[in-house]
């Protein structure tokens, strides 16, 4: 993985709002971030976590992982308070033999089906699929 950087990503508001994610820490081959504009308590910084562990062997595949996790904080008697946390990510899981061509193409399937009209709609409207 390269050094630690800052990511800046938009959001899903009507006017998209760039969020800067500024490396934290970096532990077990993963860089933690936060977006510490996001609130005025450390508790509401929006988090984003970015790494992989390589794989130690045939029988351990390597392992690429993504998590946003964005509290909500509101004012409860005064105090800033995180009331509640939604949480997205993405995980890969790659055989040690897998090609550069073969990742691209899963990365590109997940990156395009996030943009799906109705993956998306699953997603963010909570709906779930006939017979579940």
């Amino acid at each position: 993985m390269p050094a630690p950087q800052d990511f800046t990503i938009n959001d899903g508001k009507g006017t998209p709002v760039a969020h800067v994610f500024s490396p934290a820490t970096v532990a077990g081959g993963f860089l933690n971030l936060l977006d510490r504009a996001s609130a005025a308590i450390v508790a509401g910084f929006m988090r984003l976590k970015l790494g992989n562990t390589l794989s130690e062997g045939p029988k351990k595949p390597h392992l690429c992982k993504l998590v946003i996790t964005m509290p909500t904080v509101v004012a409860v008697d005064g105090q800033d308070t995180v009331v509640r946390t939604s949480t997205g990510g993405v995980t890969f899981t790659f055989h040690e033999g897998s090609t550069l061509a073969e990742r691209t193409d899963v990365y590109m399937l997940v990156a395009n089906g996030l943009a799906n009209a109705t993956i998306k709609d699953a997603i963010v409207n909570v709906k779930p699929y006939y017979g579940s």
